[in-house]
């Protein structure tokens, strides 16, 4: 897995989120041969990009870019898309609700959706709650 990490905050560091999606892989059964880029920034740039690609003129705590899905076959890595965290949103700004917002964004790279199918993303956080 590659993980291209930037965080503006430089409060974290790359090992706890890729640790993290490592993780979520393996509980999921889904090949690691991914990429997926994740910046921590703060609600300045968030809002920009909440307003540009949904239409949301205010600050979001992450916001998820798909690219492509991880459940066809390749022998590529399969660039997943890019995560948008901001950590000025984050209420605790600790590594947990960190976590929480990053897992909660990989779903989405994943293909899950909480709107469309909540049954699904409910069943899917479970599975990956410990990771």
């Amino acid at each position: 897995m590659k993980l291209y990490f930037k965080d503006k905050s430089n409060r974290f560091k790359v090992k706890f989120f890729r640790d993290t999606a490592k993780s979520v892989f393996k509980k999921l059964d889904i090949n690691d041969k991914v990429e997926l880029g994740l910046t921590l920034t703060d609600n300045l740039e968030i809002k920009k990009l909440n307003q540009k690609y949904r239409g949301i003129n205010k600050p979001t705590d992450v916001l998820s870019f798909p690219i492509d899905t991880p459940y066809k076959k390749t022998d590529d890595h399969i660039m997943l898309g890019d995560i948008v965290i901001s950590a000025e949103m984050a209420k605790k700004q600790n590594k947990k609700e960190m976590n929480k917002l990053f897992k909660h964004g990989l779903l989405h790279l994943l293909g899950f959706d909480h709107k469309k199918n909540k049954k699904e993303w409910r069943e899917t956080s479970l599975k990956i709650v410990n990771c």
